[in-house]
């Protein structure tokens, strides 16, 4: 095998296996041997992303995009990114773009529906949130996410309902266990059962 081949390889090899720390001299040489290719770049910000270096990470998944505008993973890895730094405006966007590439993948609409939910876009945070539960009806994310919208909107009842829908399907998902405490604690004014939660 070709040595920038064997370099990508290597270091999808790593970030799969959890150390992206040295995944990342094997994909900077992966770029020089492969200069054309997005994946290699997507692979390095990948890489730059999951050791906390934010700024070599979009600048790298930018340099994908701009070898491969259609790249899924790079439009995902981007809008996770930009969210984590509070970015939500650029978050959205790429997730958006990253929903229509890949309009049956769940994680694309949780992370979308997180963006618009933080922008406080509820009517969009919902559809985003719907789109995921309608491919994984079960998902806790997509559950707590519907029971976050109606919390906005000042449905304790239906919020409630279905934070512990969540429950149900995950009753280790924090997020939820948090959200049906803070509901019953302020809203249905239900102390003991607050309590139990927390």
């Amino acid at each position: 095998m070709d040595p920038g081949p064997r370099a990508l390889l290597k270091g999808e090899k790593l970030l799969q296996e959890g150390k992206s720390q040295q995944a990342i001299e094997p994909l900077q040489r992966a770029v020089r041997l492969l200069p054309r290719t997005a994946q290699a770049y997507n692979l390095l910000g990948l890489a730059y992303h999951r050791t906390r270096q934010a700024e070599h990470a979009q600048r790298f998944y930018r340099h994908a995009l701009a070898l491969d505008n259609n790249l899924a993973a790079a439009r995902f890895n981007l809008g996770c990114l930009l969210l984590e730094n509070n970015d939500l405006q650029g978050a959205i966007d790429q997730l958006t773009s990253y929903t229509y590439l890949q309009p049956n993948a769940a994680a694309g609409w949780l992370k979308l529906g997180a963006a618009q939910l933080r922008a406080q876009r509820v009517d969009a945070a919902e559809k985003a949130y719907r789109a995921a539960a309608a491919l994984e009806p079960r998902n806790a994310e997509a559950l707590n996410g519907l029971g976050s919208v109606q919390f906005y909107r000042r449905r304790m009842p239906e919020a409630y309902q279905l934070f512990n829908q969540a429950l149900t399907e995950n009753p280790q998902y924090d997020p939820a266990l948090l959200n049906a405490a803070i509901v019953a604690h302020q809203s249905l004014n239900n102390r003991r059962l607050a309590l139990q939660l927390y």
